[in-house]
């Protein structure tokens, strides 16, 4: 039972591999949206008492052995809604995959977790291995790697920056000579000197400063909290894809209509206490031509669309969590309990903890029922 809930709460689907099996078996399933086949493959290489990290071009996974023979894969969810995990999704995952090997672990054991390393393993969308040869390279050939790929970011030219990772760069170089000697301080440094160079590419590039230092401070906090950055390049290959990706949709967003803006800074902020109010001056807007061009729109008044996202995203929680319904109803900012129950009620025509029953919980609570 621990395993499932620890499972649910960060969004995992979790299945087990043996040495004599080809196939693979469900443990906990979620989202069920796994390559059964190819993930079967690519955990065969995992090798026997270290943790491995199986890196396909844009998946992860995480392989636990338990017993000889006997392997866990752990597969992430990274488009559950689950608040601790919304922001910086797989960058987050990159930075507590030690531990969430070691808690899995324990829970499918019961037994404490051996204090194994980390490794990484590489392949294709075939499940083929990717060797890695690292040639020398010119001083000139890191400088215009890192010259293209800055700028790649910048243009948000997404086959150039894609290739441009493919390739060692300067801060990579650095950075894993550093974690080859375990020169934690340095290899901080590096990250973070990739970090500052990123936030000026995404600034140049059109995003407010005040959004992309907000980025950089966030980010560098990430990494200063670490005790060691066991998966250095891929580290950077998220970092730069996170700053593309963040530059892209403020891109994007700036062609939207107002009412559009609207609507996605509601989706992307319902743990808010959203006040029309307050979202009429982040969008540059009066309250009254805020209000009138989202009705004209979405055929919708906005006090009602910011109720029914709030009870969409609660409906999730409700599905995917054993949150409380305190916990629920204090991280969507309803103004108590009582308003998030009779809110969830006019709009399902249930209460939150029949909701939940009927999707397979047995949690009940009291103060729930009217």
């Amino acid at each position: 039972m621990g395993l499932e809930l620890f499972a649910k709460s960060i969004g995992i689907d979790i299945y087990q591999k043996f040495a004599d099996k080809e196939t693979l078996s469900s443990v906990f399933i979620e989202m069920g949206s796994a390559n059964k086949k190819g993930l079967s493959k690519m955990a065969g290489h995992a090798a026997e008492n270290v943790y491995t990290l199986v890196k396909q071009p844009r998946n992860y996974f995480l392989v636990v052995p338990i017993s000889q023979g006997e392997k866990l894969i752990l597969v992430p969810n990274f488009r559950v809604y689950h608040p601790p995990l919304q922001d910086f999704g797989i960058i987050n995952f990159l930075g507590q995959m030690s531990s969430i090997c070691q808690l899995v672990y324990t829970l499918y054991k019961n037994e404490d977790a051996p204090n194994w390393q980390l490794t990484v393993n590489r392949f294709d969308l075939e499940g083929e291995w990717i060797h890695f040869q690292q040639n020398k390279v010119s001083d000139q050939e890191l400088y215009n790697n890192e010259k293209n790929l800055l700028n790649a970011v910048k243009t948000l030219d997404r086959q150039t920056m894609v290739f441009e990772l493919s390739k060692l760069t300067h801060t990579q170089i650095i950075g894993e000579l550093f974690a080859e000697n375990n020169f934690v301080r340095g290899e901080k440094n590096a990250l973070i000197s990739m970090v500052v160079k990123l936030t000026q590419a995404v600034i140049d590039g059109g995003l407010p400063a005040q959004k992309a230092f907000n980025i950089e401070n966030l980010l560098i906090q990430k990494i200063e909290l670490k005790a060691a950055l066991p998966t250095f390049n891929i580290w950077i290959n998220e970092i730069t894809y996170f700053y593309f990706q963040t530059l892209a949709e403020y891109t994007k967003n700036q062609s939207l209509k107002l009412a559009e803006k609207c609507k996605k800074y509601i989706d992307t902020n319902l743990s808010e206490k959203l006040k029309i109010s307050d979202i009429s001056k982040v969008l540059y807007s009066s309250k009254q031509n805020l209000s009138l061009a989202f009705k004209q729109q979405y055929q919708i008044s906005l006090n009602q669309y910011i109720r029914i996202a709030k009870v969409e995203a609660a409906k999730i929680l409700l599905e995917r969590t054993e949150y409380s319904l305190d916990q629920i109803s204090d991280y969507l900012s309803f103004t108590d309990k009582s308003y998030f129950l009779r809110t969830f009620k006019k709009y399902t025509k249930q209460t939150p903890s029949s909701y939940r029953r009927e999707r397979g919980f047995l949690i009940v609570e009291n103060e729930d029922r009217k």
